[in-house]
């Protein structure tokens, strides 16, 4: 062992000694959050992630390995939005305005390819859907918050959490949801959203209604498409630089336009091969 990394273990180990039984109380229940969201996740294209950076999304779905280390706080953010979520939803479906659409009614029910997912661990009223229609072989996998009649008219429902200072300059969903949305309106053939937005500090609401246009709809496939065409033909997809480019977990590779040497068969999926340049 060298010097220097000799010297970081000692420097190390005097903080943990030093660390008092409540900062260690709280290092406890950080370790066991981060252990418990700490799981894979399925090759398929998500909403919440498909108009990133396609290059990203790319290495995602290749398992290249991602540089970054688990947050607690940042699953912590994820848990209390999960509970928000239920509390919210618990009120949806208690409200007599408000009728929830059985899922042998929506349109895309019943249609080859389309897999609606009944058994879950999330609120009922979440509707969890893996398309295969519009891709060959990466399919759209999906929660949407629901799917509501509210005064004779049928919405798909997504509820958002937002901070006090952005809460204040929202008058549209924002442009990430917007996205989002546009997967769900597509695969589930109804193209009205409404975004139900939360100030995480005040406790306030505002929701607006977005109706997707063909436009919209038709720019959300072509992006799916493209994403799956760099996939199966395993190229490496053009940089897209953004200021997200700092925080990316494959900045390593794409930095330097790194692409794997060789893949391997993984479930059906080519993955990263061990043999793949790092």
């Amino acid at each position: 062992m060298s010097l220097k990394n000799l010297a970081k273990r000692v420097k190390s180990t005097e903080k943990e000694l030093s660390k008092s039984i409540e900062q260690k109380f709280i290092d406890s229940i950080d370790k066991f959050i981060v252990q418990k969201r700490d799981r894979k996740g399925s090759r398929s294209i998500k909403p919440s992630s498909y108009y990133n950076c396609t290059r990203q999304v790319w290495y995602d779905l290749l398992d290249y390995p991602a540089k970054h280390k688990p947050s607690a706080r940042g699953n912590r953010i994820m848990e209390v939005g999960t509970q928000l979520h239920e509390y919210v939803q618990d009120i949806l479906m208690n409200m007599d305005e408000i009728t929830l659409i059985p899922h042998e009614e929506l349109p895309a029910y019943g249609a080859e390819g389309v897999e609606f997912i009944l058994e879950h661990q999330s609120s009922p009223m979440e509707v969890k859907v893996k398309d295969q229609r519009f891709t060959k072989k990466y399919p759209l996998s999906y929660m949407v918050d629901g799917a509501i009649e509210y005064q004779g008219i049928r919405y798909l429902f997504e509820f958002k959490t937002i901070n006090t200072k952005d809460f204040g300059y929202l008058f549209e969903p924002l442009k990430d949801h917007l996205m989002q949305g546009a997967i769900y309106a597509m695969s589930l053939g109804i193209s009205k959203v409404m975004f139900l937005y939360l100030d995480k500090n005040d406790q306030n609401f505002k929701a607006y209604v977005h109706t997707y246009t063909e436009e919209e709809l038709e720019f959300c496939k072509n992006k799916i498409l493209e994403i799956e065409k760099h996939l199966l033909n395993l190229t490496l997809p053009p940089k897209e630089e953004s200021y997200k480019c700092k925080y990316c977990s494959f900045k390593t590779f794409c930095v330097n336009d790194i692409q794997a040497s060789h893949y391997e068969e993984e479930d059906g999926f080519k993955v990263f091969g061990k043999g793949g340049e790092k």
